[in-house]
């Protein structure tokens, strides 16, 4: 399209230019605030997939935009960490920057029902991966316990 005399790409042209040279989690992360700044959405994304057949990028934007369910915006290094955790690991994805009883939480765990306050540290998420997603594995499959019985497997 032109504008002001100048040709200039859509949105979701412009991530699939992207998708091409960009690393997976970049694009991710841009298909992501695209989406909640609703400069394309995943009908834009899709049918710029399709007019694309056979160009760079196709089939790496294909994957996020299959990957992504839904725009899990972050705000922060801690929280987009915490999501390459999950998704390394095999975990859920939470929903990001939820309200939850008046409060806006990082991560939420809703489809699971995993409704405790879990505190990670930037330094653990850092240092400490592992445990972080031990923690995160240990509370997913309590969900269906007694409240009592939760906490107990937890603290062991």
């Amino acid at each position: 399209m032109v504008r002001y005399g100048l040709r200039i790409t859509s949105p979701a042209r412009t991530l699939l230019d992207l998708a091409a040279t960009s690393p997976r989690d970049e694009l991710e992360r841009l298909v992501e605030e695209a989406q909640v700044q609703r400069l394309a959405s995943p009908a834009a994304l899709r049918a710029v997939i399709e007019r694309g057949a056979g160009r760079p990028g196709v089939a790496k934007l294909r994957a996020v935009l299959d990957f992504i369910d839904e725009p899990l915006f972050t705000r922060s290094d801690a929280e987009r960490r915490l999501r390459a955790l999950c998704r390394s690991a095999g975990l859920p994805m939470p929903r990001m920057n939820m309200k939850r009883a008046g409060w806006e939480v990082d991560a939420v765990w809703d489809a699971q029902r995993l409704y405790w306050v879990l505190r990670i540290t930037w330094r653990r998420l850092t240092r400490e991966p592992g445990q972080v997603v031990a923690l995160l594995v240990a509370a997913l499959s309590q969900v269906s316990l007694a409240p009592a019985q939760r906490q107990r497997a937890i603290r062991h």
